[in-house]
């Protein structure tokens, strides 16, 4: 029987995968990254597994630690706010997940395939608990909205956005299904479910935009075939069409005059457009009044000065008494904004050149650019570095990207 030592590099890549895998489930996020840190630790006391250890740190790392440096003097400049510790733990996966992956001395090739299937199980196993739950409600309230968006996923407590958002990774995951140790058609059965999934929890724009790059990854691959099932995969694009066809009429004809207003009724109606255009401009108003372009206002304040201008617009701010807190649960819903706000327009360079370096590490011909042009994309309608689970599975994704053996 091998010392334990010597099963760490096959362990290690488990145990990275676990963080994807469970990530719907929040409980167990930092479980799996104690597991993972633990593991790291004890891969450090093998002789041989320390030599693969390679230091040669890519300029992206630095750059996303010089992020988390920010954060972290942002944070440290009003420390005697309460809440200020928690939100810096949560800013922590950017300091750690890269450490880790260097630490590890795993490869993409390493990971590759344990983090597709754990990922791939433990996403479906999310999806039957949340069909499970959306059962049940519907027996009670026979409403049919039970089974989609926030409904949906009520039964993991988890945004429906966020949920969407790892669904996504695993379609466009680069993975060959000859690598893949199941039967085609279970295989392509699971990988239905999860389209499945993808439907029920997000919007349909985005749903027809990770279609759209899970399409340029099979041309890319150049192992795309007209069979049977890929004319099933055109009937049901063509039924996505029509709903998103809609939805972006829906948005085309946004009356952009509401952003432009000096006061809101609790009951003015944004859809998803105007409100992120309103919270946006609620930032440049913020940072202009604050004078605070260059350091931002500090990571633990920005939730509060936006709250305040929902309230100085009259914006329907909710009702005490039911626990209901209306727009104050937003916030900018755009990680640029975010970030300028935070630590300011520093911080933005700093997260604009981390995806320049990822487009140029990966470049449109390779596998790995769907995996950042869906980070990218989300950066624009969600402030996904704000909530733990977009950190850890942000901070994971770019530690892979910036030191793979090859992805494509």
């Amino acid at each position: 029987m091998k010392p334990w030592v010597d099963r760490i590099p096959i362990i290690l890549p488990v145990l990275w995968a676990l963080v994807l895998a469970t990530s719907p489930y929040r409980p167990w996020i930092s479980v799996a990254i104690i597991a993972l840190a633990a593991g790291t630790l004890a891969s450090l006391l093998s002789k041989t597994h320390r030599q693969s250890i390679s230091w040669n740190i890519p300029l992206g790392v630095w750059v996303i630690w010089g992020l988390f440096a920010l954060y972290l003097v942002g944070f440290l400049r009003f420390w005697d706010i309460n809440g200020a510790s928690i939100k810096l733990e949560q800013k922590l996966s950017l300091l750690a997940m890269p450490l880790l992956w260097i630490l590890s001395g795993l490869t993409w090739q390493k990971v590759r395939l344990p983090t597709y299937l754990l990922t791939l199980a433990g996403l479906s196993i999310a999806g039957v608990i949340m069909i499970a739950g959306s059962v049940l409600d519907w027996t009670e309230t026979h409403n049919l909205a039970v089974f989609y968006y926030d409904q949906f996923t009520l039964p993991l407590s988890i945004s429906p956005i966020y949920f969407a958002f790892v669904l996504s990774i695993l379609l466009l995951w680069p993975i060959d299904e000859d690598d893949v140790p199941i039967s085609r058609p279970i295989h392509r059965v699971f990988r239905f479910f999860i389209w499945g999934l993808l439907f029920l929890s997000a919007s349909k724009l985005f749903t027809f935009t990770t279609l759209i790059l899970v399409g340029l990854k099979w041309m890319r691959s150049r192992k795309f075939q007209w069979k049977w099932w890929y004319a099933m995969i055109g009937v049901g694009l063509i039924a996505l069409l029509t709903p998103t066809a809609l939805r972006t009429y829906d948005v085309v004809k946004s009356d952009l005059s509401i952003v432009r207003q000096d006061e809101y009724r609790y009951d003015t109606e944004f859809n998803g457009l105007t409100l992120r255009l309103v919270q946006f401009r609620f930032g440049l108003e913020i940072l202009r009044e604050q004078d605070a372009w260059l350091f931002g206002l500090g990571p633990i304040n920005t939730k509060p000065a936006l709250d305040a201008k929902y309230e100085e617009y009259n914006m329907y701010t909710g009702n005490q008494e039911l626990g209901d807190v209306g727009y104050r649960k937003y916030n900018f819903h755009n990680q640029w904004m975010e970030t300028t706000a935070a630590v300011g327009l520093f911080g933005t360079l700093l997260l604009i050149t981390l995806f320049f370096l990822l487009m140029m590490r990966t470049n449109l011909l390779e596998g790995a650019s769907s995996l950042v042009l869906i980070l990218l994309l989300f950066t624009f309608t969600e402030s996904y570095l704000e909530r733990q689970l977009g950190l850890v599975v942000f901070s994971m994704m770019i530690s892979m990207l910036f030191k793979p053996s090859r992805i494509d």
